[in-house]
């Protein structure tokens, strides 16, 4: 066999591969022995004929066919060990020309690029422990709404009040929601038909094919205290000021153990957008829409169409492919300078660090050892993540950070 590089990238390469006679041939024959040991071919055993005899039986073109499978497989396999190259999905294959004395097919195979980033390069970080008036009074109103209290209510339903409803459909269980009304969204026009109705009232939402059927259980209205010196009291404290400055100093120590716990993800961060790289287009793409898929059918769930939502929210298909394939491909861009900080460090993970690590995600979840095993697949999943966080680490070591607004 032969190959010729037609055209090379950094993350593409197109080739074309020729097969002689004599590899035909070969290529035949193990074709056959395959197909024979499956073949009924009157007078022989299965796999005994003489290839003369049962080629008549399976048929010259389905050898041939079985034939050309065998030296495209075996093609690939040389080029991508001589190549030293991992492909990314299937290659795009095309067979040019078949012949008995000659095969030629042509092969697209896209793989992740190597890249060259200086790694000792220093990153400047900005840090600012200033906080927003906005953000204190967010956790003022959050402290707040923690003494909110909840009234039972006889009245028509409005916006704002909390609410408990049965749900139920066909082939599926009663279940109950508390839901805040104009607040949280629950399915099609719910929202619409419940308010001005009151306890035990009942009403249908249609959901694509499906009729969902309510039952208002409960209503309850929100007494929400007023952001004064009462509730600064309440809360512990000797006034609203005194709990403001409270809140701004937790807030300040708590953006300096973010930034720092952060650093090494945001040098990672600031390396990949500055990193200029060609990505494997094909591969960007099927992302993108595994993750468009994976969306719909999280809307299809609660009876909802992906376009609907994206309607709601001003935006279109296009728009949210746009916005996957950015994060897309810089989550590649991120993962091809993890792989040069692993390679230039020599980085390793022992099989103890692992099991640890498995031990801690058990103890974490409150799992029990008997009902989750350190799969081969799982052990994958945590070596990689335990590679990750060394390489971030010693990214992090090239952080300069810039103080202001202090």
């Amino acid at each position: 066999m032969e190959y010729t590089i037609k055209e090379r990238k950094s993350s593409e390469i197109f080739l074309e591969y020729t097969n002689n006679a004599e590899e035909i041939q070969n290529a035949k024959r193990e074709a056959y022995t395959r197909l024979s040991a499956k073949a009924k071919i009157p007078g022989f055993r299965q796999g005994k004929a003489p290839y003369e005899i049962g080629a008549r039986y399976i048929g010259e073109s389905k050898i041939q066919e079985e034939a050309v499978e065998i030296l495209v497989d075996k093609g690939l396999n040389e080029v991508l060990e001589k190549e030293k190259i991992a492909p990314l999905g299937e290659p795009d294959l095309k067979v040019e020309k078949v012949e008995d004395d000659i095969l030629v097919f042509s092969c697209k195979i896209e793989f992740f690029p190597e890249v060259s980033v200086n790694l000792n390069e220093k990153i400047h970080l900005n840090y600012n422990s200033v906080v927003s008036e906005e953000e204190i009074n967010q956790k003022v109103n959050e402290i707040r709404d923690s003494f909110i209290e909840l009234q039972p209510k006889n009245g028509s339903i409005e916006i704002g009040d909390i609410i408990e409803v049965s749900i139920s459909y066909q082939g599926h269980e009663t279940q109950t929601l508390t839901a805040e009304v104009g607040k949280d969204k629950v399915i099609g026009d719910f929202e619409t038909q419940v308010i001005g109705k009151t306890k035990g009232d009942t009403f249908v939402v249609k959901a694509e094919t499906t009729e969902i059927n309510f039952e208002i259980l409960s209503v309850k209205k929100k007494i929400v205290p007023e952001v004064d010196d009462e509730l600064g009291k309440d809360a512990g404290f000797e006034n609203l000021q005194a709990m403001k400055e409270k809140i701004e100093e937790q807030l300040k120590e708590n953006k300096k153990l973010q930034f720092e716990e952060n650093r090494g993800r945001e040098a990672l961060k600031t390396l990949a957008q500055k990193l200029e790289v060609e990505l494997p287009q094909k591969f960007v793409e099927k992302e993108v829409e595994e993750r468009r898929n994976e969306l719909r059918k999280r809307y299809i769930k609660v009876g909802k169409k992906i376009e609907d939502v994206m309607k709601e929210d001003n935006k279109t298909i296009d728009d949210f492919k746009n916005e996957a394939r950015e994060i897309v491909e810089n989550e590649i861009k991120e993962e091809l300078i993890l792989r040069q900080v692993k390679k230039e460090n020599k980085l390793n993970v022992t099989e103890e660090e692992v099991r640890k690590e498995f031990e801690n995600i058990v103890l974490n979840h409150k799992v029990d050892t008997n009902e989750i095993n350190l799969t081969e697949d799982l052990a994958r999943v945590i070596r990689n993540e335990i590679f990750r966080s060394k390489a971030i680490l010693i990214l992090k070591e090239n952080v300069i950070i810039n103080i202001g607004g202090d």
